[in-house]
């Protein structure tokens, strides 16, 4: 996020906000700055935000709250709106839980669970009935059987973490169709 250090300092205290989803409402295409005197206090808008600052014109609206989630790491969104989002638990619980909102109101109103058996998942990406995820030193393809965890295949291994948070992560599908797969410094051996 542009400026987050600045919201954060400006805020005098941690901005996490744990078991809290939040989206920026603006308008696309429009570039957005501002002082850091300008910023505006979200908690004008919801009690919840407070201390959470962000440019004018620029609005932070919860999309979903427990126990809809807790502790979202990872985010992607489906074609068909379905917010797929990692989970990682305080009792190093793993997770892709996808959150739907049934009455289009903006907010997820319902989760359902897709998988658990991850280690340390920190990438997402969805293409063609397939959720790509990262999970220790691999990632992994699982295929989506309407919601439920289907098929799972292990498409390449061997990125090391050195137990650090360097560790394979962001998945994104580029538009030459391949996926690219970011990871730190640590020691890899891909086979």
């Amino acid at each position: 996020v542009a400026g987050w250090p600045e919201m954060k300092r400006r805020s005098g205290r941690s901005l996490a906000l744990p078991g809290l989803f939040a989206y920026l409402a603006a308008a696309l295409g429009t570039t957005v700055t501002a002082a850091p005197s300008d910023l505006v206090d979200q908690g004008a808008f919801d009690p919840r935000l407070k201390g959470l600052l962000a440019p004018p014109g620029v609005r932070v609206e919860l999309a979903a709250v427990e126990p809809v989630l807790n502790s979202p790491v990872v985010l992607c969104i489906a074609d068909d709106g379905a917010a797929w989002v990692i989970e990682w638990r305080p009792e190093a619980d793993f997770s892709i839980k996808v959150l739907r909102d049934a009455d289009a109101d903006g907010v997820f109103d319902s989760s359902a669970l897709f998988t658990r058996e991850l280690v340390l998942p920190g990438g997402l990406a969805l293409r063609d009935g397939w959720v790509y995820v990262t999970s220790g030193e691999s990632v992994l393809r699982i295929r989506d059987d309407g919601g439920r965890d289907g098929v799972r295949e292990e498409l390449i291994r061997g990125f090391k973490n050195n137990g650090s948070h360097h560790r394979v992560s962001g998945l994104a599908f580029g538009p030459d169709q391949r996926l690219y797969v970011s990871f730190g410094d640590a020691d890899a051996r891909l086979e």
